[in-house]
């Protein structure tokens, strides 16, 4: 069973991953999937959020990549992606 503090860590790097799937330039998602595994499993998103140190290196990364390939766009988002963005203060464009 998970603490409260690792669901929201769960929910926020699935929701990381899902924006950069939808990235619409590959380079993000091939350096993404040098720090988390393609195509993750439930056990591995969990495995991420169970550990500060390696989810705070994923957020890191994550914030890189976003502000380097944000202006090419994102590509068929899912709205939670969005309001992930939109809560965390990065802008976007959908394409």
């Amino acid at each position: 069973m998970m603490t409260k503090a690792t669901e929201k860590r769960f929910d926020a790097i699935k929701t990381m991953h899902n924006v950069m799937l939808s990235m619409n330039n590959e380079n993000a998602y091939g350096a993404w999937i040098y720090t988390v595994p393609d195509e993750p499993s439930e056990w591995d998103f969990e495995d991420i959020a169970s550990d500060e140190e390696f989810f705070d290196e994923c957020v890191e990364l994550f914030d890189r990549l976003y502000k380097r390939y944000a202006d090419d766009g994102l590509f068929r988002p899912g709205q939670s992606d969005l309001e992930f963005l939109t809560a965390h203060g990065y802008k976007y464009t959908v394409v």
